[in-house]
């Protein structure tokens, strides 16, 4: 009887290489992703009420690289173009968002469209356009604002990981 070997594919975020995207298209669903303020050398963490905290970490000096840092907070891409979502690294929350300033998981608005402009920086816009894109508000934290950009208020960058590596799961 000839076996059957079943591999899914894991991620050790700490040897790969988190990628600076630069182009919408090269995202799919599946795809892990790091929101970041490159500018300001940190990343997007685990959840603070209704933001998502900053975490400093390390970027290559020209700022295509991210070294992962422990308390960055992981996203799965879902979805499709227009209507994307993102889950933690487990796929067990949905992030949403209920209103501006006001990041949810398991609620509100659960879907984000995603754009990259020539700088690189992305806007990830709320499936209600009234609850904002995600920005980064230098003095606190990222969540979704309807305000215009500023010296304050950044536009962050996306990150995406390379390198899963397959696990054997099953042998038959």
């Amino acid at each position: 009887e000839v076996g059957k070997a079943v591999f899914i594919e894991t991620i050790d975020p700490t040897n790969g290489d988190w990628m600076l995207v630069t182009d919408v298209n090269d995202l799919a669903e599946g795809d892990y992703l790091i929101i970041a303020s490159n500018a300001k050398d940190w990343v997007a963490g685990k959840t603070d009420g209704e933001n998502l905290k900053h975490i400093t970490t390390t970027f290559s000096a020209d700022k295509s690289i991210l070294t992962y840092t422990a308390d960055a907070m992981m996203f799965r891409l879902g979805g499709e173009t227009g209507a994307w979502t993102l889950t933690n690294v487990d796929k067990e929350h949905l992030m949403g968002a209920t209103k501006e300033k006001g990041l949810s998981w398991d609620n509100g608005t659960t879907t984000w469209s995603i754009t990259i402009d020539n700088n690189n920086n992305a806007t990830i816009q709320n499936g209600t356009s009234s609850y904002g894109r995600m920005l980064d508000n230098t003095a606190n934290y990222f969540t979704t604002y309807t305000s215009q950009t500023s010296n304050t208020m950044l536009l962050p960058q996306l990150y995406k990981y390379y390198k899963a590596v397959p696990k054997l799961i099953y042998d038959a």
